[in-house]
Parts: structure tokens; sequence; C-alpha cells
């Protein structure tokens, strides 16, 4: 019997050092935050938020490094092949979830290659049309555009990117067969919108926010399951349409390498949220248009498959490619 309490006893004890070995490993060197994009963007400035703040709760150094190209590939790549051990990271939109779609040879596989660690923040796409359209709610523009199939048109922020897939998946959606016309970002698809060159355009939430409130725009909706904080009083897809749990959202989320120990995945995930649910942290997260979530690290895990699910299909259905 004490024999056998006393194997019990080291065997908790092995257990107990390995999960303390995982929860301070942090402080041996720094932890890397790989943004596969420019700085400036959402993405880099989320990372470099949270860089400073997991610096202080794990005691240890962070640096942030932007490693561009390949539509971010390059740079998630780099992550995927790095040990997993905690000291490299990655902070990165939503592409990550759709670049996989888009392209069929990617040096990785996002399923296999990668720890999901924490969705950080969620911005919903609106859909705008000029204030004097004659298009007043979202059912409008949809009838109009089951009438005229083909006729009518939306732009986006890019193709292949989050606001494009939100086009594509309100036409599967509902029936219709708006076609795209893809700018290169916000400023000239809004001096389209504008100048009257375009009926319908689909962009993010802070992007549309100052020429909506100086009226020359209105809002017929948001992709999103819930009402924006910025916009409470616009309905969402589903409100608007009845086209049950519409959801289309872009995303910032932090990611690891895959196969990584619990111990250390935990500490990790744990320390993240934590900061994301501070009220400063969730008050800068607002200023980029966007919004905390309030994800377990095992509720984003499955998010992240649930969007390259639905965004497969939706590149599928909808025959995009990129040139």
């Amino acid at each position: 019997m004490k024999k056998t309490l006393s194997t019990v006893l080291l065997a908790m004890a092995c257990v107990a050092n390995m999960n303390a070995a995982g929860a301070q490993d942090f402080s041996s060197k720094p932890i890397r935050i790989v943004v596969p994009l420019s700085p400036g963007g959402g993405s880099d400035i989320l990372a470099r938020e949270l860089g400073a703040r997991l610096s202080i709760r794990l005691k240890t150094p962070v640096v942030i490094e932007n490693k561009t190209g390949a539509g971010g590939s390059i740079g998630a790549d780099a992550v995927a092949k790095s040990a997993p051990d905690g000291h490299t990271l990655l902070v990165t939109p939503t592409h990550l979830a759709i670049y996989p779609a888009l392209q069929k040879k990617l040096p990785y596989d996002p399923r296999k290659d990668f720890t999901p660690l924490a969705l950080l923040a969620t911005t919903a796409a609106v859909i705008v049309v000029r204030a004097d359209s004659p298009y007043q709610t979202l059912p409008q523009l949809l009838d109009d555009a089951r009438k005229n199939p083909g006729k009518l048109s939306f732009g986006s922020t890019g193709m292949g990117g989050s606001t494009h897939l939100t086009g594509e998946l309100l036409n599967m959606r509902a029936g219709v067969n708006m076609v795209h016309v893809p700018y290169k970002g916000t400023s000239p698809a809004l001096t389209d919108l504008l100048g009257g060159h375009l009926p319908v355009h689909i962009d993010v939430v802070i992007g549309v926010l100052e020429q909506q409130r100086a009226g020359k725009l209105r809002v017929l909706a948001v992709s999103s399951l819930k009402r924006a904080a910025l916009l409470p009083d616009v309905p969402t897809v589903a409100e608007a349409t009845g086209i049950k749990d519409f959801n289309a959202i872009g995303w910032f989320a932090a990611f690891a390498p895959a196969n990584m120990p619990e111990a250390t995945r935990t500490t990790l995930s744990s320390a993240i949220h934590a900061e994301l649910m501070s009220p400063d942290m969730k008050q800068r997260i607002a200023t980029l248009g966007a919004e905390p979530e309030d994800m377990t690290q095992q509720e984003f895990a499955s998010f992240f498959t649930q969007e390259m699910d639905k965004w497969q299909k939706v590149v599928t259905t909808a025959n995009i490619k990129l040139e």
C-alpha cells in the first residue's frame, strides 16, 4: 500500500513539474510574434499591443517581426516550420482561412500545421449604397437583383478578400447574381460609389463610418450574427432578410506551430485571453472598428475549421480564381 501511494505521489509530482515547466518556460528567451503583413495594419497594431502586454504578463521580451510576401503565406510558413515551444507565434487576419481555398499549392497545411490559440477580434462587413440610392433596405436591393440577374454589381476592397467573399456568400444565400468589381482598397471604391458609378459596395465598418456619419452613405446591413457596436441601429443580414445564421466576418487571431505541448498552449491562450478581456485592450480594439471575442481556445479551434470549410465552399461555388 505504501509503495503504491509513493508511486502515485511520484507520478503526480512529475506531472506538476511538467506543467510548471511549460508555464514558466517563457523566461528563457524572447517570444517572436510574426505578422505576415506590412506594418500599420490591423494585424500589426494588435500584435504590438498584445506583445507589449504579454511581455509583462509572461516576464519575457516579445519581438514583433513583419514577414511579408505571397499574400501572407511566407510569414505563415515561417511559423508553421518553427519549434512548437511557445516562442514563435503568428498574428494574422482572416486570409489564413481563405487563402488555402484560393491557392492550391501552399508550403503549409493550415488544418495540420498550426495550433489555434485565440481569436483576438472580429469586424463585420457592411453593405452600403449612396445616401440617395433607391434602395432603402437590403430586401429591396436583393429583390431588384433577383429580377435583373447579372445586372447589379458590388464593389469590394480586393479579389479574394473577406469583403469580396461576403458578397459572394450573400449571392449564394440570397439566390442572386450580383457581379463583383474588385478595387485596390476602400478609397477608390468609395469614390466610384459616391460618384454614381457603383451601385453597391461591401467594406469593413471602419472603412465607411466617416462617410456614413456625414450622411453620404446608407448602410443597409451588417454581415455579422450580431449588430456592430459602432452601428447599433443597422440590422444584420439575418434580421433584414430572414436568411438564417448569415455570418461573414473579418477577424484577427493568434496561432502557434502544431504539436504544441498542452501546458504551453494553455499558458499562452490563457494569457492572451486575459489581456483581451482587459478594459483598456477592449477600448484599443474598438478604435480599429473591431470587437473583442470571448472564445476559449477549444472554441476558437472549432471556429477556425468552420471558417475554412465555409470559405472553401464559397470560393468553389463562385469559381473564384486569383490571376
